[in-house]
Formats: structure tokens, sequence, C-alpha cells
């Protein structure tokens, strides 16, 4: 009897111990869509929710991600989400405190090409380059170095310019501009609803 009472303790001391330290995450928090239907894990789709949340300070944090495009050759990257268009320069990991880890690791990049990237913990020290909201694009332009994002006219007629995202990759550059239809698509349809 006294070897299982002393079992029984001894677990629940182990239990109590495992409890109490400190575990490292293994990976950013799953990305669940707007939808909330759970898909399979996407470290790309994680670390773009993720620096979604930690950018500005959270001001983004209750947008719905959709995609994000990281600029080859700069440190430059465009977030996009069902509500606006962010782009901006990630700190550098010497600026943020990190270490900088082996290429490869698509983890931490979000992106296949292995290029030492940063975590979403530092995001918050990103510096935002332009915002735009979603509901005040007049219109999108897929052109041949980037995608136009084209504003209303002013009351004067006047058609100011709006962001430019350059994006020299063909099938990158179709695949975000098909991104930012979606957000549209979706406003469109909710409006709709509105009546």
């Amino acid at each position: 009897m006294f070897d299982l009472a002393s079992n029984v303790t001894e677990g629940i001391r182990n239990t109590t111990t495992v409890f109490e330290r400190d575990l490292d995450r293994q990976r950013l928090p799953r990305h669940i869509g707007r939808d909330g239907i759970i898909t399979a894990y996407s470290g790309r789709d994680a670390l773009g929710q993720a620096w979604m949340c930690e950018l500005n300070k959270g001001a983004y944090a209750y947008d719905n991600y959709l995609a994000h495009l990281e600029l080859p050759g700069s440190d430059m990257v465009v977030l996009l989400t069902y509500q606006r268009l962010v782009m901006f320069r990630r700190a550098k990991p010497d600026e943020a405190g990190m270490a900088v880890g082996a290429a490869g690791s698509s983890m931490e990049t979000g992106s296949a090409t292995g290029a030492i990237g940063v975590s979403a913990a530092n995001a918050s020290k990103a510096q935002i380059e332009w915002e735009q909201e979603i509901r005040s694009l007049h219109s999108i332009q897929l052109d041949a170095t980037g995608i136009s994002l084209k504003l209303p006219a002013t009351p004067e007629g006047y058609m100011p310019p709006g962001p430019f995202i350059p994006i020299s990759d063909a099938q990158s550059r179709r695949w975000f501009y098909d991104q930012i239809k979606e957000a549209v698509k979706a406003l469109i349809d909710h409006r709709k609803e509105l009546g």
C-alpha cells in the first residue's frame, strides 16, 4: 500500500514539474482562415499572420490575414489582409536582437528561397512604408514590373497615383494580383449582402 501511495505522489510531482517549466514554442500558431475552417499547417501562412498581429504594435491584429509576399532582393514585405495592404521593411536580424540562422530555414523566412529572414517576434520593430485600405481602392492594375493600386479621383477630378508594389517575377506578380482580387471580391460581396 505504501508503494502505491509513493508512486502516485511521484507521478503527481513529475506532472506538475513538466507544467512549471517554460516551454519553447516549436512553431508559430496556426493560421485559421476567415471562413473558420482548419486546414493543414502552413508555416508561410502562420508567419504572415504573426507579422500581421505584431506590426505597428498590433494595429492589424483583428484583420483577416490573406497573403504576404517577400520582395526578392530587399527587406520589404507586402502584407495583404481582407481589410488592407501594408508594405513594411523588416527589421534586420541584428537590429531585432535575433541570432542569424542558417540559410534554408523556411520556417523562419516564410519563403522557399532560404534567405535569412525574421521571425514574428521582431515584426514589432519593422518600419511601415505605406498602408492602403481595400475599401478605398478605385482599381488594381497588373503591370509588367508590378501591381499599381489606383485611388479614387478627387472632387476636382484629379486621379492621385496610388502605391506601387514592385514584383519582378511574373508568377509571383500574378499570384499576388489574384490574392488582391480575392480581397476586393470579398468586399464587394459583403456590400451586396448589406443591400
